[in-house]
């Protein structure tokens, strides 16, 4: 066993999914103080220790060590794509109010028709 520190050791136990308090019972710590002194090996250990297996993995494969190179492929085959970017909030399309059609045009032009002529006073429109 290589001499490591204790937040190495720590990291290596979250990187093999040993949970907070088997770790914390592991070294003798409560769980709030394993929390606090060693909070970002917790978060981030097992992501870090996996990086270097896989980064020995692939050093192994490349030496030419076939059992190396099966297991590194079938370890990123079962790697899923990149994470989708998130969506965009739709933004509501908003109509243009479409024209108006032949006949509302004509019986628009026909109430006013009789403006500027004789038959203005004659067809004036009734008060209500």
């Amino acid at each position: 066993m290589s001499e490591r520190t204790e937040a190495e050791r720590i990291a290596v136990a979250a990187g093999g999914g040993m949970a907070d308090a088997e770790i914390a019972a592991a070294f003798g710590l409560t769980l709030p103080e394993l929390r606090a002194k060693y909070g970002r090996e917790l978060r981030m250990g097992a992501h870090q220790k996996r990086l270097e297996l896989i980064e020995a993995l692939y050093d192994l494969a490349l030496a030419g060590n076939v059992a190396a190179a099966r297991t590194y492929t079938q370890t990123v085959a079962k790697k899923p794509g990149p994470a989708p970017l998130p969506k965009a909030a739709k933004v509501p399309r908003v109509r243009k109010p479409e024209p108006p059609g032949k006949k509302v045009i004509v019986n628009a032009e026909a109430r006013v028709a009789q403006r500027g002529t004789a038959w203005e006073a004659v067809l004036a429109a009734p008060a209500t």
